[in-house]
C-alpha cells in the first residue's frame, strides 16, 4: 500500500516538477473551432465583436475568448500587402484588423495567458478568411510574466440572413517565452 501510494504521487509530481521547472521558448500548434458573434456596438459606434474558440494541440487543450471592435471594410488597394483577399467589384474588399482585440485563453489546470492583437491583421470578404497576429503580454500559473508572438488563420462560415453568428475554424502557432 505505501508502495503504491508512493508511486502514485511520484508520478503526480513529476509532470508538475517538470513544468515548473520550463523555461525559453514552448511551441504553440493549436487547432481552433468555434465562433463569433455581434454583441452590440460601442460609445464610439463601432461594432463590437466576442468569440469564443476550442483550442487543441501543443500546448495542451485550452479555451480562449475575446472581444474587440470592427473598423470599417476597406477597398482592395488599402489591405496590406500580401494579402489573400480576391478584388472584387464590390466597392469593400476586407477589413483590416488594429489593435482593438483581446483574449485570453485559459487551460484545464488554471493557467493562463493574456493577448493583444497586432497592426497588419486583415479579414476577406471573398474568401472568407481572417488573418492576425497577438502579442502575449503575461499570464497566470504556469505562464506567470509570459510573452512571445502567436500568428492566427481562421476560415469562417456564415449562416443565416442575417448572421449574427459566424462559426470559425482555423490555426494558430507561435510560440510563449517564459522568463
Amino acid at each position: 500500500m505505501k508502495r503504491s501510494l508512493l508511486l502514485l504521487i511520484t508520478l503526480l509530481a513529476f509532470p508538475l516538477a517538470a513544468l515548473a521547472g520550463h523555461h525559453g521558448p514552448i511551441p504553440i500548434n493549436w487547432t481552433l473551432n468555434g465562433v463569433i458573434m455581434d454583441i452590440g456596438v460601442d460609445a464610439d459606434g463601432h461594432e463590437l465583436k466576442r468569440f469564443d474558440l476550442m483550442l487543441q494541440g501543443s500546448p495542451g487543450g485550452a479555451s480562449t475568448r475575446g472581444v474587440g471592435w470592427g473598423p470599417d471594410p476597406v477597398p482592395y488597394d488599402l489591405l496590406p500587402p500580401g494579402h489573400e483577399c480576391l478584388d472584387t467589384p464590390m466597392p469593400v474588399d476586407g477589413v483590416l484588423f488594429g489593435e482593438g482585440f483581446q483574449m485570453v485563453v485559459n487551460f484545464k489546470d488554471g493557467s493562463m495567458l493574456f493577448l493583444n492583437s497586432v497592426d497588419g491583421g486583415f479579414l476577406c470578404f471573398a474568401p472568407a478568411i481572417a488573418v492576425g497576429a497577438y502579442e502575449i503580454v503575461g499570464g497566470l500559473g504556469r505562464y506567470e510574466g509570459a510573452g512571445g508572438m502567436i500568428d492566427v488563420y481562421i476560415e469562417l462560415h456564415r449562416f443565416g440572413n442575417p448572421s449574427m453568428i459566424t462559426a470559425e475554424t482555423g490555426v494558430i502557432t507561435g510560440e510563449i517565452i517564459l522568463p
